[in-house]
């Protein structure tokens, strides 16, 4: 089976840019890997779009959009989780509460 074409947008390179050096060989070693598996253990299908998937790499998520048809994957964007967001102090912003579940 011949592995999908791997395309990526202009701003997902300056997105990598942007990354801690020691992240950038992981991401770059995920987007290879969805060559030859677009679907691999682990995605998410992203709610309300019919081919766009994320990966998680560590706090990073991968986005993009897979074309079965001509086999290809589109890399749409690399950022950091919504709540791996580093506070001031360093460690991991906490998640919210929900008013529902406190007594």
């Amino acid at each position: 089976m011949a592995g999908y074409a791997i395309q990526v947008k202009a701003s997902v390179e300056r997105d990598i840019a942007a990354l801690p050096r020691d992240v950038i060989p992981r991401i770059l070693q995920s987007i290879e890997t969805l060559s030859e598996a677009p679907l691999p253990f682990g995605v998410r299908k992203l709610s309300g779009a019919e081919h766009l998937y994320r990966i998680r790499v560590g706090d990073y998520r991968i986005v993009y959009a897979v074309n079965h048809a001509e086999q290809e994957v589109i890399i749409l964007y690399v950022r950091v989780a919504v709540h791996a967001v580093d506070c001031e102090n360093g460690d991991r912003a906490p998640l919210p509460r929900s008013s529902r579940f406190t007594s």
